[in-house]
């Protein structure tokens, strides 16, 4: 098993935690977890399919308990309660293959449900292989979503190595005497530009993105020449695959309420031109790369001069994305609706634009590029 797939939870009282950690971020480190365990103070939790674990995910998500499921279901219930999705805006091109180091902004996140009111994420630390801290966030008790689950940490302006990093997540309750610690791996591999092959995450996270939309990337080709298996590049100003004029995103917010429903227009790359080479896909995701809104065309001769936008201003023909998937019936011919509208319904409560920090747009013509750029919200 690949070690982006293991995730090591720890629990620990908390006056223990508090001491460990105390001696050990005297160094500017996080705490030694195995000497912690070896001295008797620190413990792994059970193992996320046991009975136990998976009726406390499920009460998490205020869902029945656990009698009478198949195991396909209870691993799906602690799966979805408990993965770590991340998302690293990295240098323009990944020349470094040993050694070096790479700036960029790297966005985390847990995707577990909080237990209550009273349980909160306290902090989150980024640390090498060394166990030395790179950056640290710290929050209060009353920090929580609109989903209630823990919120987005960015950390911005990193000078990482190309190597094995760790995240923490330290999941605290008022009143408790003990706190669980969430560990996950970067691998140096990954220490790059995150691309839309979802390749950098764990296949328990890579299996919440549509699986149709990574094999539409796939097929697209959006690569390199000498790498095409590391599909779904991102096209940026400094950055193209085509050697054709730069592709870019102009995309401007119209609204955006306390519900979690937003308007986002975008204005297409350029003309349709065959069905290979037409602007496909139109979407709204949040700051770790899961789908916020989403609309895919279909190819229609009629519509080369994009005649089905929704909007046109003065000349400028213009797209609108909203919460959701956006695909008429007639023309979801991947089902996307069906599989998967109801994760990114703000109903649903899994994804809200509102617990955003900022957002990614993307506009992707079929042959040519995959264009992304952030708006910040707050």
């Amino acid at each position: 098993m690949s070690n982006k797939n293991i995730k090591t939870i720890f629990t620990m009282e908390r006056r223990s935690f508090l001491k460990w950690s105390a001696l050990a971020g005297t160094a500017g480190m996080v705490m030694n977890f195995d000497e912690a365990m070896a001295a008797g103070e620190c413990t792994t939790m059970l193992d996320p399919k046991a009975p136990d674990a998976v009726n406390a995910a499920m009460n998490r998500m205020g869902l029945v308990g656990a009698e009478g499921l198949s195991e396909a279901e209870k691993a799906k219930a602690t799966g979805i309660n408990s993965e770590f999705f991340y998302w690293f805006d990295g240098p323009a091109v990944d020349g470094m293959a040993v050694g070096g180091k790479y700036r960029g902004r790297l966005a985390v996140f847990l995707d577990m449900k909080l237990g209550s009111t009273s349980e909160y994420l306290e902090a989150v630390a980024l640390c090498d292989k060394d166990r030395v801290i790179l950056e640290e966030r710290r929050m209060h008790e009353g920090v929580a979503g609109k989903t209630g689950k823990a919120p987005y940490v960015v950390f911005d302006n990193l000078e990482l190595q190309k190597a094995e990093h760790h995240v923490y997540f330290v999941i605290g309750k008022k009143g408790s005497t003990a706190v669980r610690v969430y560990r996950y791996t970067i691998k140096a591999e990954d220490v790059r530009q995150s691309r839309f092959d979802y390749a950098h995450l764990s296949a328990g996270a890579r299996a919440q993105i549509p699986a149709e939309f990574i094999a539409e990337m796939k097929d697209a080709g959006h690569s390199t020449v000498e790498k095409p298996e590391e599909f779904g590049l991102v096209t940026t100003p400094y950055q193209h695959s085509a050697a054709l004029p730069l592709h870019i995103v102009r995309a401007h917010f119209r609204s955006m309420d306390a519900s979690g429903n937003f308007s986002i227009i975008i204005e297409p790359m350029h003309d349709d031109v065959n069905a290979g080479h037409y602007m496909r896909y139109f979407a709204v995701l949040d700051p770790v790369g899961r789908f916020l809104g989403v609309k895919r065309r279909k190819y229609n001769p009629s519509n080369h001069g994009h005649s089905d936008v929704e909007y046109n201003f003065g000349g400028r023909k213009l797209y609108e994305v909203q919460q959701g998937v956006q695909i008429a019936a007639a023309d979801d011919e991947l089902k996307l609706k069906d599989t998967y509208g109801t994760r990114i319904d703000p109903a649903g409560q899994e994804v809200n634009i509102t617990d955003c920090p900022y957002v990614q747009v993307i506009t992707e013509d079929k042959r040519d590029s995959l264009s992304r750029i952030s708006i910040r919200l707050r």
